[in-house]
């Protein structure tokens, strides 16, 4: 058998794929010990938008934690001065770690006068 001389550019892919796959098994390692915050989230509602009969108030959910969840229940209410508080839900089907998801409320558009909007996490299910 004889001996086989590599070029140079054999050498450096080589090397270059060596470092490359320990790179990625040093950051695997380091992501299944690291430990991950639980899922908490900011929620904010927007100013209420006219769409024919009705009101849509935009809503922006952050979640500031590492871990993801699913199946996320926003509830928002609406609050006026003597009348009983209305509440419109939707659900977000997906909200990942350290990410941002916008979702809307439809009101009547009567009921929306001079009212107070607040929205929160009212439930969700860990994936």
């Amino acid at each position: 058998m004889t001996a086989r001389n590599t070029d140079w550019l054999e050498t450096l892919v080589s090397w270059t794929s060596g470092l490359v796959v320990l790179a990625l098994l040093g950051y695997l390692v380091r992501d299944a010990v690291s430990e991950r915050q639980p899922a908490t989230f900011t929620v904010s509602a927007g100013s209420p938008l006219a769409a024919g009969d009705a009101m849509h108030v935009p809503v922006s959910v952050r979640n500031t934690g590492d871990r993801a969840v699913q199946e996320l229940v926003v509830t928002v209410t609406l609050e006026r001065s003597g009348a009983e508080p209305r509440e419109a839900t939707f659900t977000l089907d997906w909200l990942a770690g350290r990410s941002l998801r916008r979702g809307v409320a439809v009101f009547p558009r009567a009921a929306l006068s001079g009212g107070r909007v607040t929205a929160e996490v009212t439930g969700f299910a860990e994936p």
